[in-house]
């Protein structure tokens, strides 16, 4: 049998893993410079930045996404990679 603690202390758990995966509400307002989700959403969306809407209306971004894209690194499925012919 597994037990809770009564002190809430396992939903902070949950909410801190979560965060590490997902930008925070903050994370998200310092990003975009916006506050609004629907605005973010746009901003996200000029950018090319990947999203998800949840239920409530708040978006959804990866953290792992967003640091690729603003530290420069490129998606290993860029369809212009060509291979190094000169090593053949």
């Amino acid at each position: 049998m597994t037990f809770m603690p009564i002190d809430g202390s396992h939903q902070r758990d949950a909410k801190n893993r979560i965060g590490g995966m997902f930008l925070t509400t903050e994370e998200l307002c310092e990003l975009t410079g916006l506050a609004r989700p629907n605005a973010q959403a746009r901003w996200l969306q000029d950018r090319g930045f990947i999203y998800q809407v949840r239920a409530d209306g708040r978006l959804i971004v990866s953290r792992r996404h967003v640091e690729q894209r603003l530290g420069g690194e490129t998606d290993s499925r860029s369809p212009n990679m060509e291979p190094n012919w000169d090593a053949l």
